[in-house]
């Protein structure tokens, strides 16, 4: 009986000998935790950890979460980048928003953050014409492109075309010479937009070309930035007739029905779908076509943004198991529309192709549930004027593609870079300090901004 007890207890022992072992003869691998960075709640899928790390139980990798969140969204980040100059740096970085978030441009330059272009590229399932390139073009700092998200929407300007020509960019001095065609008392933009709102607007992509960050010259002592901090002064400080019944919402009524009447040459929109292009042309061609003409810029680059949907992830430079971060960032651009149902119920623009082609699919060729959608620019469609939406023709179809593809610019601006311009040029837009000195502000502070992260 001993003999036997014996007997088994070596089986035993041999049995768990051989589950730390592979087939190889070697130890079974420790569990890699890869820690994930989030700055807010929206800068993580709870489902899409949990799934990985189900799949991958067995692979000895994992995701952790490790949140940094706060109330502002400041001291969060902060702490994140106190951490990362330590040397604790995470293996997947939340980028956070465009208004709060890291500094993604601020990144890549002190090497954080991984090139995903070589891994797009090796990629069989995205690597041939699966992506919609313009928005991950935007997306590049000296080619690299550090980031990835799953869709976008397109912040633009939109007027007739038979006022602004057919384009998609042009200069200040064309926006005035356009606006000089306008009817006294018209407006350039709703009547009730401030210089703290028009100035983002301006500014907030077109700073870091003010900045050569290999030399740290800069050009903000040049006519095109006075030109356009002119513009940005131009608008009211405050609009106090907001204070009146129906407040902001009615005034943006007031502004289409301006638009619609030729008394207002721009209204601000966020594009999203081929529709878009009908329902545009109905509510403000006034017979005729719109054109996306986007904010005024002095390079000749195009004046329209993509706006960043969802979470922007990003993969670190120093990532312990980089091709096991790629396969969950990876998830992000591969398609999600299974039907026409789910296309059409979508929030953005996505980035893979099959999906797009789906949306394309939605407005040209409409199921039922479709047909005759109401469509408001303003507010609930039972408390404004809107217009309906017919099968899109794809000569609309197209017009919306050809618009994606001339967008070049992205949110993901250098948020530090910007709040330094925006503070030094406070004093000048109250009236409070002349251009040249704020110009030679501006300069200063950039400097030693440029000195303190080369």
């Amino acid at each position: 009986m001993k003999r036997k007890i014996v007997w088994l207890l070596l089986a035993v022992a041999a049995l768990a000998l051989a589950a730390c072992k592979d087939a190889g003869g070697q130890k079974a691998p420790e569990t890699t935790t890869l820690i994930y960075a989030v700055l807010s709640e929206e800068g993580v899928h709870r489902a899409d950890v949990n799934r990985f790390n189900q799949t991958h139980m067995q692979d000895g990798v994992r995701i952790e979460i490790r949140e940094y969140f706060d109330e502002d969204g400041r001291s969060g980040r902060d702490r994140l980048l106190t951490e990362m100059a330590s040397g604790k740096i995470p293996d997947i970085i939340d980028l956070g928003s465009s208004e709060y978030g890291l500094s993604y441009q601020q990144l890549v330059r002190k090497g954080y953050l991984e090139d995903l272009w070589p891994y797009i590229n090796n990629d069989p399932e995205l690597n041939n014409g699966q992506l919609l390139e313009a928005p991950l073009k935007a997306a590049e700092v000296n080619r690299g492109l550090y980031t990835i998200f799953s869709e976008v929407r397109i912040n633009t300007l939109v007027g007739e075309e038979r006022i602004l020509g057919s384009r998609y960019s042009w200069s200040l001095a064309e926006l005035r010479e356009a606006f000089a065609s306008m009817p006294d008392e018209s407006t350039v933009l709703e009547y009730y937009l401030t210089k703290s709102e028009m100035f983002p607007y301006m500014f907030r992509l077109s700073l870091d070309s003010y900045l050569n960050w290999e030399t740290g010259e800069d050009s903000f002592d040049s006519d095109e930035f006075r030109a356009a901090l002119e513009f940005v002064n131009s608008f009211p400080d405050v609009f106090p007739s907001l204070n009146f019944e129906g407040g902001r919402e009615k005034a943006k009524e007031e502004s289409g029905d301006r638009v619609r009447e030729g008394r207002q040459m721009l209204s601000m929109q966020e594009k999203t779908v081929p529709a878009d292009v009908q329902a545009l042309d109905k509510a403000y061609g006034r017979g005729g076509k719109i054109t996306f003409a986007g904010y005024p810029t002095e390079d000749g680059s195009g004046g329209s943004i993509f706006t960043i949907q969802g979470r922007r992830l990003a993969m670190s430079s120093n990532c312990r198991d980089k091709a096991a971060v790629w396969e969950f960032l990876r998830e992000a651009l591969l398609p999600r529309y299974p039907n026409l149902k789910s296309a059409f119920k979508y929030s953005g623009i996505p980035l893979n192709h099959a999906d797009l082609d789906m949306v394309k699919a939605v407005y040209t060729n409409p199921p039922e549930y479709i047909k005759g959608t109401f469509y408001s620019f303003f507010n609930e469609p039972d408390d404004n004027p809107g217009v309906k939406v017919a099968k899109v023709s794809q000569t609309e179809a197209a017009r919306f593609e050809d618009f994606i593809n001339h967008v070049d610019k992205i949110d993901l601006y250098d948020t530090e870079l910007y709040d330094i311009v925006y503070e030094a040029c406070g004093p000048y837009l109250a009236g409070d300090r002349d251009m040249d000195e704020t110009i030679q502000v501006i300069r200063n502070k950039v400097k030693i901004y440029w000195n303190e992260n080369r």
